[in-house]
């Protein structure tokens, strides 16, 4: 539940690191760290946002959300699933040296996956099944592919592609997998990727007696959410 630039597993010495629900407006750098490496159900918010220079088959990219592409740098050897990388401006989703990875049940808006020739497959260079290419997720209310917002609700409509189609049979990207990404308000507020609030949100409330005479108490049933 972090707001960051950038990371560096390496020069951070990182070891057996799980990395979930934050957004990242800059890279997961691992530049050739061996050690296992999990990232899920994050969102990297603009182009220069992704994750480069892993090379270990103990990296696990999972049920993440890449916005405007070019989410993946100089990867080898790591397991890619369940992600959504979405971009109407045709960036690339890799660049040519992400190869002899794992690509499972990915879904990429734009069909400019690759500089290698086929240019529209996950699995040139790499192996995989399941991934979809130049398919609209259909996210619940999402008017721009570019650009993060946190208004946007990246939940999945009901006949979304991805809705129930990762390897673990939930949706694909943040609200999929182990760590479903957290809503930071109340459903319909408007502000779903949000930081939650430090205190518990209110999301019901019944009045069990609305009449009483003086002196007597007014019974409340409230229902709440705590975030940490």
């Amino acid at each position: 539940r972090n707001m960051l630039n950038s990371v560096d597993a390496y020069a951070t010495g990182a070891s057996n690191w799980t990395i979930y629900n934050n957004i990242f407006f800059g890279t997961i750098d691992g530049r050739n760290i061996s050690n296992t490496i999990i990232i899920q159900n994050n969102i990297f918010v603009n182009a220069s946002a992704g994750i480069s220079g892993f090379n270990q088959p103990s990296v696990v990219i999972d049920h993440n959300l890449f916005i405007n592409g070019n989410a993946f740098r100089d990867l080898r050897y790591a397991v890619i699933t369940n992600n959504i990388i979405t971009s109407s401006l045709g960036t690339q989703v890799m660049n040519g040296s992400v190869t002899q990875n794992t690509f499972n049940n990915n879904l990429s808006v734009s069909t400019n996956i690759s500089i290698n020739v086929p240019t529209n497959s996950f699995l040139t260079l790499n192996t995989g099944a399941g991934n979809q290419v130049g398919v609209d997720p259909l996210f619940t209310t999402v008017t721009d592919f570019n650009n993060y917002n946190n208004t946007f609700n990246y939940r999945l409509q009901a006949g979304s592609p991805g809705k129930n189609a990762g390897t673990d049979a939930t949706d694909l990207g943040i609200y999929g997998g182990t760590y479903p990404f957290p809503s930071g308000g109340a459903p319909g507020s408007g502000f779903d990727t949000s930081a939650p609030p430090p205190i518990p949100q209110i999301t019901g409330m019944n009045i069990q007696n609305a009449s009483v005479v003086p002196g007597t108490q007014l019974k409340v049933n409230v229902q709440a959410t705590v975030n940490n």
